[in-house]
């Protein structure tokens, strides 16, 4: 199978299979809504307004609060166990200013939700609720639904969270529920770093502790773990978390004098899936610039039909780092950074596979190409790529893969057409058509004079179509080496 791209649009094949996710919910229509009139943050204040603190403390009891409802303040909602709740949140910035933390009944500090509730705003960059870092913005705590109904924040942002000194979720927490983000941007929020040292909280953005979450169509972007893992999100608790048409980006978790895992997504010990998503711009000290995946318990994630780019760890796996149950399919992992910081102490500046015996990874039709390992001149472990042993399903290229442990099946080349110019081939080339690079360097046209003669115009013609509209071509033919033996490509 040929497959043709250039150096800005890096193609890759189609969806070979449909990822299963985890988590299922019915999302029913609100049988009841409470309208936020107020911007101000009151959690029980009678003046015929309805802030957000007093709307969410009104679904939590069944009791309404202030105007927050149908009836009086103090009457029970008309609802049955069956109906559904929508809070509704006008467009503006609500800061949230109520003093006090570590207080789980919605009084003080962050917003608690404890039934099951969608949150809904104008929008994604319409309605903000901002922390101001006082606390975390919203804590989900054990929220479940017989009818698999989740907690929905929908179409809002939240912002500037800081919970107190080692608690988890800089933005957001979720603890052993159903919850859905839509259309959510969690950022700006961070884990602060403890006082006399040691490690500070974790998931600077969301931590996910327990149950299933759904992540669709949002951003995780510009949060911070000081001294824990998971810059981004953290999932943990066997967690089972879906994270689909959503980017994370731009985050960070970072320790001085030791090691966390996972700029933009660590997974302790949880499932996670990430489908057509962008994993881009993260950092950590440690391993696992974009995504790391395992630690002591087991734990699984699988990638498709996604970008990891320009994330960089101190130490191992760049783009990501794996030390138990991975596959990738059709996923791009290009321009990550490995040992960013030239201690040589890490490689595999796109993808790392630890050598521990209980890691595996099974790789179909991806792309990892263009990153780097900077470890200094004269190290023996330099792997810009991928480092460790992977299982390979087909159709994958790996730009750079000395040292690779595996199979790398596929050849990646770069080519100019006005005037036909190769500028770069992989290694795999000389294997597959029997042939130097040098030898196609000095003539572009090599690999198609080796097509059989009954395919030729076609893979041409596609070929063709390629530089002249940027679309990807996927093309099966034969090919004739010099030594009279055919291969399928």
């Amino acid at each position: 199978m040929g497959i043709g791209w250039n150096r800005l649009r890096l193609a890759r094949l189609g969806a070979l299979g449909a990822l299963v996710l985890t988590g299922s919910y019915r999302d029913l229509a609100a049988d009841l809504t409470v309208v936020v009139t107020s911007m101000a943050d009151e959690a029980s204040d009678v003046n015929d307004l309805c802030t957000l603190r007093e709307a969410l403390s009104t679904v939590n009891s069944l009791v309404q609060v202030d105007s927050c409802g149908p009836g009086a303040a103090g009457s029970p909602l008309p609802v049955g166990p069956l109906d559904g709740l929508t809070i509704q949140i006008p467009a503006g910035t609500y800061v949230l200013g109520v003093p006090g933390t570590s207080e789980d009944l919605n009084a003080s500090g962050d917003l608690d939700v404890r039934r099951t509730v969608t949150i809904s705003g104008a929008g994604i960059d319409q309605t903000v609720i901002d922390g101001a870092q006082n606390d975390r913005v919203l804590e989900v705590h054990s929220v479940t639904s017989l009818l698999g109904r989740p907690v929905v924040l929908r179409g809002l942002t939240l912002r500037s969270g800081r919970p107190p000194i080692e608690q988890n979720g800089g933005c957001l927490r979720s603890k052993s529920s159903l919850l859905l983000l839509e259309r959510t941007r969690i950022a700006e929020c961070d884990t602060p770093e403890p006082v006399f040292g040691g490690f500070g909280g974790l998931g600077g953005g969301i931590s996910i502790e327990g149950g299933a979450v759904t992540i669709r169509r949002s951003e995780i972007v510009d949060n911070t773990a000081f001294q824990g893992s998971g810059g981004g999100i953290l999932v943990a608790e066997s967690a089972a978390v879906d994270i689909v048409d959503s980017t994370i980006a731009r985050n960070r978790a970072l320790i001085q004098n030791g090691f966390v895992s996972g700029g933009g997504l660590s997974n302790f010990d949880g499932t996670v899936n990430i489908l057509g998503s962008a994993v881009i711009d993260n950092e950590v000290t440690g391993s696992g610039g974009g995504l790391a995946n395992g630690g002591i318990l087991a734990r699984t994630m699988n990638v498709m039909n996604s970008t990891i780019a320009r994330n960089s760890a101190t130490g191992g796996g760049g783009g990501i780092n794996n030390t138990r149950d991975l596959s990738l399919t059709n996923v791009t992992i290009t321009e990550n950074v490995a040992d960013s910081n030239g201690d040589d102490d890490g490689d595999g500046g796109g993808l790392r596979v630890s050598a521990s015996g209980f890691a595996s990874a099974v790789l179909k039709a991806n792309v990892i190409a263009w990153n780097q390992d900077d470890s200094p001149v004269g190290s023996t472990s330099i792997r810009p790529d991928v480092s460790g042993t992977v299982n390979s399903a087909g159709f994958n290229i790996v730009l750079d893969g000395e040292g690779l442990s595996g199979i790398v099946d596929g050849v990646l080349w770069l080519e100019n057409m006005h005037p036909r110019e190769t500028q770069y081939v992989s290694p795999a080339f000389e294997e597959i058509w029997h042939r130097t690079r040098e030898e196609l360097y000095e003539n572009p046209l090599l690999w198609e004079e080796a097509i059989l003669k009954e395919h030729r115009d076609r893979v041409a013609r596609a070929f063709q179509r390629i530089h002249e509209t940027g679309e990807p071509f996927e093309e099966e033919y034969e090919i004739v080496r010099l030594d009279g033996t055919s291969r399928w490509i």
